[in-house]
């Protein structure tokens, strides 16, 4: 079986990964609808990890891929087998688009496992970002387990189980819901996809649900918050909305400033004013264990922290195990 190109992969135009941001603020789905995709670092090894695992879920080879992203897959791999020991069938990034479709034409999902038997349906999801995610009502699995029950004719006395492994955040949790309840959010389901397209579908800034929306520097509702929360005077006891508030409006600004930065990359000059400012360059080794063997017998290499700290010292260390990289460029104003 071929297997899919996660980076590439089109998402349907309501996707299951979007589904905990729309049911906040409706109006973000079409707000996103023709601008271009971004990533990240963070987002690209997240990418690659899921990669790993499926590889090794479908026992493909693994190689040339980082040893930490490895070892996080292959963590998360043995433990969902050992949760699911009762399964008597697994389904390997399963696509629930279409029967996400009878739905709404406008869902869709894929689920990065699935496991059946003995009366028990459990959706596993790998999770590798630092912010932790509960499992509990958690939307996205619950969409992942709707389609995936549509899709596999799941009886309604079928036990679901939604399972969020993070590595960074205790791995495996659970949480089980009923039939019943899936069909329940079936309901509600069509009438959030129904809701989110309506052409005056409402804005609702929320620090989460604003956190990876694309539209957020063209929207006029998370402005409005901004600028209104600027106008405040603060009184000696701060509210809790005044922290929400103060939390969007760093969202906002730190939009505005990444779109700058991605501007002013490809346009230099259509800032007035502004620049880009190189990174700093930085040194680093490629394998600090094997570094730290051909050191033994130095001990003041060990007394320094940094690999650049450490190549000052005149040490010889073969030029295959160093790696030059660069900080992040910045946003600065031309004097």
């Amino acid at each position: 079986m071929t297997s899919p190109d996660h980076a590439q992969r089109q998402h349907a135009r309501m996707s299951a990964s979007k589904i905990s941001r729309v049911a906040v603020c409706p109006g973000s789905l079409l707000a996103e609808e023709g601008l271009p995709n971004s990533t990240s670092e963070a987002a690209q090894r997240g990418t690659d990890i899921h990669e790993i695992a499926e590889q090794i879920l479908r026992q493909q080879p693994v190689t040339g891929v980082d040893a930490e992203m490895i070892a996080i897959a292959q963590k998360y791999v043995t433990t969902a087998m050992e949760q699911t020991a009762h399964a008597k069938k697994y389904h390997i990034e399963l696509d629930v688009t279409e029967a996400l479709k009878t739905i709404h034409p406008s869902l869709g999902g894929t689920a990065d496992l699935i496991a059946i038997g003995g009366g028990v349906m459990t959706v596993c999801d790998l999770k590798t970002g630092r912010i932790e995610v509960s499992p509990e009502n958690n939307l996205q699995l619950m969409t992942y387990a709707l389609g995936a029950a549509i899709a596999l004719n799941a009886p309604p006395t079928v036990t679901v189980r939604l399972a969020i492994y993070q590595p960074d955040h205790g791995g495996w949790r659970e949480w089980s819901c009923t039939h019943a309840d899936l069909m329940a959010w079936k309901d509600k389901l069509r009438d959030l996809a129904v809701a989110a397209h309506e052409p005056n579908a409402p804005r609702n800034p929320d620090q989460d649900a604003c956190k990876y929306c694309r539209a957020k520097t063209q929207c006029d509702a998370l402005r409005d918050v901004a600028v209104n929360a600027a106008k405040q005077e603060f009184a000696l006891g701060i509210t809790p909305q005044q922290l929400e508030d103060a939390a969007l409006c760093s969202t906002w600004a730190e939009a505005v400033q990444d779109a700058a930065k991605k501007q002013l990359a490809d346009q230099p000059e259509s800032i007035k004013g502004w620049a880009m400012k190189p990174g700093a360059r930085m040194v680093k080794f490629k394998d600090e264990k094997m570094v730290a063997e051909l050191l033994k017998g130095k001990p003041e290499a060990f007394s320094l922290k940094s690999a650049s700290a450490i190549l000052k010292l005149g040490l010889e260390v073969p030029e295959a195990m160093i790696e030059e990289t660069r900080k992040a460029a910045s946003l600065v104003k031309v004097k």
